[in-house]
Order: structure tokens, then C-alpha cells, then sequence
């Protein structure tokens, strides 16, 4: 059961997208169970600037290096990071996106597909900050392992599920 702190600040970033208590967990499951973005080709959630004609389906090899490469860099910066704020996630992800050579627009779309199993919703700085640091690295590490597999969503239920 999510502490009472949770479900304020989960309430204080939704209230502009609910219209009532039903509507939390219908618009904002990510905060409150593990998405599995994996049932899914990533590919349609990924920035067009990444694809360049390809897409994971397809054997976009290309396109898994860089989600990958974006996601590893992502992990290794939080994993490092001291101060779990919106402001400084945010700081993270911009120079996330300079050293992986993307937008940081780019990074967010991904971070918030990898983070949520969503492609809208609640900025990814605070969804970050208020899931918090160890259940984000979690998520990303579930993720880099779908992206570094060749078997996708069989490796997926194989190793994380079971």
C-alpha cells in the first residue's frame, strides 16, 4: 500500500488530468505497478530522428544501439546521481542528450516510454522524482535488457517475469 506522501505528491502532479479518483490509476498506472512496455515494438514510441527508415520489428540494429546506448548513459548518470529532483533529472537528461548526440526531447520520449510504458502524461522529471530513484533504475534495467536481447518480449517474460 502506497504511504499517504505518495499519494499526495502522486495527486498534486495528476489532479489537472483526472476527474476523479478512478481516473488516477486509469492515466497513472506507472505509478502505482511496473508497466510492461515490452508486450509492444518500441519503435512507434521512439523519436523519428532515431529510426531513419528502421525500426526494431525489422531488425533495426541501428536503432537498438542507440536506445541502448541512451538508456545504459540514462542508468549510469542516475545511478550516480546525489540529489533526486525534478530540477537536477531534469539537468541529468539534457546532458544525457549531449553526450549521446539527441535532443533532449528525444532522451524524455524514451526515458518516459522505459520509465511508464506511456507516451504522455506527467513530465518524466517528476514521474522520476516520485517514483524514486531505486524503482526508476529498476524499470531501466528491465528495459536494457529487452533492448540488448534478440528474443525481445520471450526474453522479457523468461527472465524478469518467472
Amino acid at each position: 500500500m502506497p504511504s499517504p506522501e505518495y499519494l499526495s505528491a502522486v495527486l498534486k502532479v495528476c489532479h489537472e488530468r483526472i476527474s476523479s479518483f478512478k481516473d488516477i490509476y486509469r492515466r497513472a498506472h506507472y505509478f502505482f505497478q511496473d508497466p510492461n512496455p515490452f508486450d509492444t515494438d518500441i519503435a512507434p514510441f521512439i523519436h523519428k530522428s532515431l529510426l531513419q527508415g528502421s525500426t526494431l520489428k525489422d531488425g533495426g540494429y541501428k536503432v537498438k544501439q542507440i536506445v541502448g546506448e541512451i538508456l545504459r548513459i540514462s542508468k549510469e548518470k542516475f545511478d550516480v546521481l546525489q540529489e533526486w529532483s525534478s530540477e537536477e533529472l531534469s539537468k541529468t537528461i539534457e546532458e544525457i542528450g549531449s553526450e549521446t548526440n539527441q535532443r533532449p526531447d528525444v532522451v524524455m520520449r524514451l526515458l518516459r516510454y522505459a520509465i511508464t510504458g506511456v507516451t504522455s502524461g506527467v513530465g518524466v522529471p517528476k514521474v522520476m522524482e516520485i517514483l524514486g530513484k531505486e524503482k526508476v533504475k529498476e524499470r531501466l534495467r528491465r528495459c536494457i535488457l529487452y533492448v540488448d536481447s534478440t528474443t525481445g518480449k520471450e526474453y522479457y517474460h523468461k527472465n524478469i517475469i518467472n
